[in-house]
């Protein structure tokens, strides 16, 4: 899922494809893995090697998600909701963000559209997690 994640955030900020790059290390019979995600000229490699494939990778893009401050949750709970509307025959939920308060200090409120309902989202210091 958060290779799925990492892929939506490239698409939205049109920084291309990531591409991971893995390598294999130690002998064959304790093989470790290493990992690195390569995003728009920059690359994101996961601290420390695994034991499988696939949790170095998974580390790679979470490094590099925490670096690119990509909302993973934020993104699923979004891929959730579409998932859910698509289901039930509704359109796409749709997302408002605005901003108040001073220019220092702003204060974050976000309002979820979804079929009929609307639902706000109490006030966030950022803008990531309102």
């Amino acid at each position: 899922m958060c290779k799925n994640l990492l892929q939506q955030y490239a698409q939205n900020h049109n920084l291309g494809s990531p591409v991971y790059i893995s390598e294999a290390e130690s002998p064959p019979h304790a093989r470790r893995f290493s990992s690195k995600v390569c995003l728009d000229g920059k690359s994101y490699k996961a601290i420390g090697s695994f034991s499988k494939l696939k949790e170095a990778e998974q580390e790679s893009v979470a490094f590099a998600s925490e670096i690119l401050s990509v909302d993973m949750d934020g993104g699923l709970y979004k891929s959730l909701l579409q998932e859910f509307d698509q289901e039930k025959g509704l359109l796409c939920p749709s997302y408002v963000t605005g901003s108040s308060g001073l220019t220092h200090k702003p204060v974050f409120v976000s309002t979820v559209k979804i079929g009929c309902d609307t639902f706000l989202r109490a006030e966030a210091s950022t803008k990531n997690l309102a």
